[in-house]
């Protein structure tokens, strides 16, 4: 992804409808699996850490880790105070 994509993403997707509903729907499916807070969640694809905030403000316990291969990524990662991150591809 070009890195003007990444930087318009960081700007929007905290108020963005597309990603609230994403968050929302994920932190649902989460609760009625019975997720465990005090145990570990890994984004593959993390992208700007939107995700991973939301669900680390939901779950303050829980220990998340994102994963991106994108660096530029990453950056706006560590700008939202996020720091376990991994630079690598999925498979």
């Amino acid at each position: 992804m070009a890195a003007a994509e990444f930087d318009l993403m960081a700007r929007i997707e905290d108020a963005h409808w597309w990603y609230r509903s994403l968050r929302a729907l994920l932190q649902e499916c989460l609760e009625n699996a019975g997720f465990d807070s005090a145990g570990l969640l890994l984004d593959v694809g993390c992208g700007t850490g939107g995700t991973l905030a939301a669900v680390k403000a939901r779950w303050p316990r829980l220990n998340v880790v994102g994963l991106d291969l994108d660096s530029r990524a990453l950056a706006h990662c560590r700008h939202r105070g996020l720091d376990a991150l991994i630079r690598a591809r999925a498979d």
